[in-house]
């Protein structure tokens, strides 16, 4: 998350102990949660869920909006 454009100045934050300037957002194991859903860093493993949800696994192929909705809903 350090290295992370959208999410390194709340991750450094929170690191610091700053909880107070991002209430919606917590630490757990290492891993960034705004409420319940996983923060997903800008690097590889977003593409790869975005590609998981998108056609890989059970899921089939959704297309693209029911994609985004998908991923909008478990991930921040």
């Amino acid at each position: 998350y350090s290295s992370c454009k959208d999410l390194s100045i709340i991750y450094t934050d929170l690191v610091a102990g700053q909880h107070a300037v991002y209430p919606e957002f917590f630490l757990h194991d290492g891993y960034l949660f705004k409420g319940t859903c996983l923060c997903l860093p800008s690097t590889s493993l977003r593409e790869e869920v975005i590609r998981e949800l998108h056609s890989g696994g059970a899921a089939g192929h959704f297309g693209r909006d029911k994609t985004i909705a998908m991923v909008e809903y478990r991930y921040y």
